[in-house]
């Protein structure tokens, strides 16, 4: 038998090679794919993640993918059977066990479709790689849109998987016969990329309002700015200028005690347990059983201001440059929230994580490039989007709000702050807080909490020292505030939304005003809806929401102050059961009412501001009498729940990622 010429030897041995490695090849375009697509739709969407962040998920998903290619290789596996594999590998990172589950059959089945053309490594594995970024992205839209929850997003996504890579290997197979492999191949590319680049966010989302001016308005308002800063999550006694052990507020400080006039009121109260809510009340001077955006909880709703006038609108009208710039998703989707802002938008706009890629960053590299994967912008950029308004805006008076989200969980505190408060390792994850972890980790998770807090701080300062640089500074009012704080198991439940004692409802309230002007001494509480009454005073505007006037003495007896939290059974299983009924408070001077699960509790913050010692059965008259104060407002303030509203599926990641939604 004669032997092969060497060079037709030589052609063989790498056609069996080509083939052998075919497995790998398909499985590396489709995480390469899966990353060039996901670029795409980002940029497309209009949001922005850090390139580097974005490199790091893209190697990790190209390398993750060729162990899986490896294997099947070794298995000697068919291309349609390796992608299969590695299909299900990828749904397992991203839904876990059931995804896992959901995608094996699904994965099989497209396996089965098709033949021909559909068994090319590259073009197969493009294909496989697009459909798989995309069924991503369907999943949770489809669970919406049928009314299913999120445990239906993994099936749904699976099997939009199957009808995007099986169905496009049948229909490959249908046109090899008329079309050349190259054709196949650059069709199969254009229709992905249109696919892809089909924003799959919602691109309203911290658009301008647009609106303009009141007609109504009486012109330019006389005198400075009017700045409203709010420290998303900050809880007052972790605020060194509250007298905290950590020194976590320097630059506050360092303006507290630059203006002889500025007050840090002891004891400030949100009349709500978490974003919506406090936000709202801040905005209108209304508790949350008035102003109606109280709920917010669930897949896609959201819920409506109901307040006749907001802040906004009644200092525009008096002649102000109304604008805002915030970092708290739960900002774009309360309808109303915007009335009256010449300019409100969201600072960075995010959609969903780079898939694969992402899950192995957390895996195996939790601290790598971690600022990119937070869901949120940092202080840093929300003012510089500030500061951007307020140039654009000319000349006069305006009226600023901003809303800082660093301190929000999971803790990630700036790179030259992490282990100033505990140890930090490089392999570190950021965390939410859970009421099954130990007390250890808790305090480990506070440590970071309160260098959050001291990241935000010096970003408050560089803030100011702009603010002092454009010469608006001196003649400003400023308002620092919170919409709650946080808890670390104090009484038996973790984070916000899940309760009405002090950790949570206890928030910093630091006032100053121009030079030379002074506030008088706190003598009561204040809450939120006192911020909205003063800035309306000092703008000389006619105020119809509630609250009291800082700038005036407080009256006698004091109007006592409300918090209200309506419940949350999605939150009980990861942060205590407490969270599952709804509870309000009643403080009046230094008597706090708790009430909730039918039970009546009595506080004296003065003696005890931890609100650990129960005074009901000791002092049962104030008892009696704060629960008929409650009683009275019960049948004269509480209104209908409001409207709801469908939000966008990037908001709902966003605040799944914030860890707001679903099971946690």
């Amino acid at each position: 038998m004669t032997a092969p010429p060497r060079d037709a030897s030589r052609h063989g041995a790498a056609s069996v090679g080509t083939r052998r490695a075919a497995p790998l090849a398909a499985v590396v375009a489709a995480a390469g794919s899966c990353a060039v697509l996901h670029g795409v739709s980002l940029a497309a969407s209009g949001v922005a993640y850090d390139g580097a962040y974005l490199l790091v998920c893209a190697g990790l998903a190209v390398g993750g993918s060729a162990c899986v290619g490896g294997l099947a290789v070794l298995g000697r596996l068919s291309v349609a059977v390796a992608l299969a594999v590695w299909a299900v590998a990828a749904a397992a990172l991203e839904s876990g066990l059931e995804g896992a589950l959901a995608m094996t059959a699904c994965a099989a089945l497209g396996a089965r479709a098709g033949r021909g053309r559909g068994e090319g490594p590259w073009w197969n594995g493009m294909l496989a790689g697009g459909a798989f970024v995309l069924a991503l992205g369907a999943g949770p839209r489809l669970a919406f849109r049928l009314g299913r929850g999120e445990r239906f997003e993994p099936f749904l996504m699976a099997a939009a998987f199957l009808v995007l890579w099986g169905g496009g290997r049948w229909l490959a197979a249908r046109l090899e016969r008329r079309w050349a492999p190259s054709a196949v191949f650059v069709a199969t590319a254009c229709a992905l990329v249109a696919l892809a680049a089909r924003p799959l966010v919602d691109g309203r989302r911290g658009r301008p309002t647009g609106s303009a001016p009141a007609a109504a308005g009486t012109g330019p308002a006389a005198g400075g700015d009017l700045v409203l800063l709010v420290l998303d999550t900050v809880r007052a006694d972790h605020l060194s200028v509250y007298g905290y052990e950590r020194e976590t507020t320097p630059e506050l400080a360092e303006l507290v005690a630059s203006r002889p006039g500025a007050q840090v009121y002891p004891t400030a109260l949100s009349n709500g347990t978490w974003t919506v809510p406090s936000h709202a009340s801040l905005l209108t001077g209304l508790a949350p059983s008035r102003h109606g955006a109280r709920l917010g909880r669930g897949d896609g709703a959201r819920y409506a201001l109901e307040a006749e006038r907001t802040l906004a609108e009644v200092l525009r009208a008096a002649g102000y440059r109304t604008l805002s710039v915030y970092g708290n998703t739960w900002l774009s989707r309360i309808a109303g929230m915007e009335r009256g802002f010449d300019h409100y938008r969201q600072s960075g706009m995010f959609g969903k994580p780079p898939p694969i890629g992402e899950r192995l960053r957390e895996l195996l590299l939790p601290s790598v490039a971690a600022e990119g994967a937070r869901p949120t912008a940092s202080a840093g950029d929300v003012s510089a989007g500030l500061l951007a308004a307020l140039d654009g805006a000319g000349p006069g008076p305006a009226f600023l709000f901003a809303n800082f989200v660093d301190a929000h969980a999971p803790y990630l505190p700036p790179r030259d702050l992490r282990g100033r408060f505990a140890p930090w390792s490089p392999f570190e994850r950021p965390e939410h807080l859970a009421i099954a972890q130990s007390e250890a980790e808790k305090r480990r998770l506070e440590a970071r909490y309160d260098e959050c807090i001291a990241g935000l701080d010096r970003d408050l300062g560089l803030l100011f020292d702009e603010l002092e640089a454009r010469g608006r500074l001196a003649d400003a009012w400023i308002v620092i505030t919170s919409d709650h704080g946080e808890a670390f198991g104090e009484h038996g439940v973790t984070e916000h939304g899940t309760t009405v004692y002090g950790e949570v409802t206890h928030i910093p309230l630091v006032v100053v005003p121009p030079a030379g002007v002074l506030l008088p001494a706190p003598s009561d509480p204040a809450s939120l809806v006192d911020v909205a009454a003063t800035l309306a005073g000092v703008a000389g505007a006619e105020w119809t929401g509630g609250g009291r006037d800082l700038r005036e003495p407080a009256a006698s007896p004091a109007e006592p102050t409300l918090v209200e939290f309506y419940g949350d059974p999605a939150k009980a299983r990861r942060h205590g059961e407490l969270a599952r009924l709804p509870a309000r408070a009643l403080v009046e001077g230094s008597l706090k009412l708790v009430v909730h699960g039918g039970a009546s509790e009595l506080y004296d913050l003065d003696a005890d501001p931890g609100e650990l010692r129960d005074l009901a059965a000791e002092r049962p008259e104030d008892l009696r009498r704060l629960e008929d104060l409650l009683g009275e407002w019960d049948a004269a303030e509480r209104s209908p729940q409001a409207p709801a509203v469908v939000g966008s599926d990037a908001d709902l990641q966003a605040l799944r990622d914030m860890g707001y939604l679903g099971d946690d």
